[in-house]
């Protein structure tokens, strides 16, 4: 039997750092090495401006996805951040994430958009993804 992968939504006062704290363990994981100080920056930054959805993973692994407001086109959404517990594989937290993202930004999925790019602080390529909106009213939740 699959687990049961619990969801919330909403900025809580902790998320911000648990965030943070979760993106970079994500990042180090998966490149071995990471500079904290900057990648915890851009998550709590990122926080802090307008927001079209957080979603935060509680069960069975931590994760959280971020959609926010496209910056070049007004009624699309830009999947920011997307990041899951390193501690563990599978259980379809990362894609139960994603899931949310979608469902709540369109009707439609992201698709790839442009060529991937030299990330601005790790030393890996970024591909980025972006979503048409329906209707270009972010919320904070």
């Amino acid at each position: 039997m699959a687990p049961v992968i619990e969801i919330r939504t909403g900025l809580l006062p902790d998320d911000t750092e648990t965030c943070a704290r979760l993106w970079v363990r994500a990042i180090e994981a998966r490149d071995g090495t990471v500079d904290a100080a900057p990648m915890a920056r851009r998550v709590r930054s990122a926080l802090a401006g307008p927001l079209i959805r957080l979603a935060v993973a509680t069960a069975p692994r931590a994760g959280f996805a971020l959609t926010v407001p496209s910056g070049s086109v007004r009624d699309e959404a830009f999947l920011h951040f997307l990041a899951v517990d390193p501690g563990g594989t599978g259980g379809g937290v990362g894609t139960a994430l994603m899931t949310d993202a979608i469902d709540h930004a369109s009707a439609a999925g992201f698709a790839a958009y442009g060529v991937a790019r030299p990330h601005g602080i790790g030393d890996y390529a970024m591909q980025p993804y972006r979503l048409a909106l329906a209707s270009a009213t972010p919320s904070s939740v």
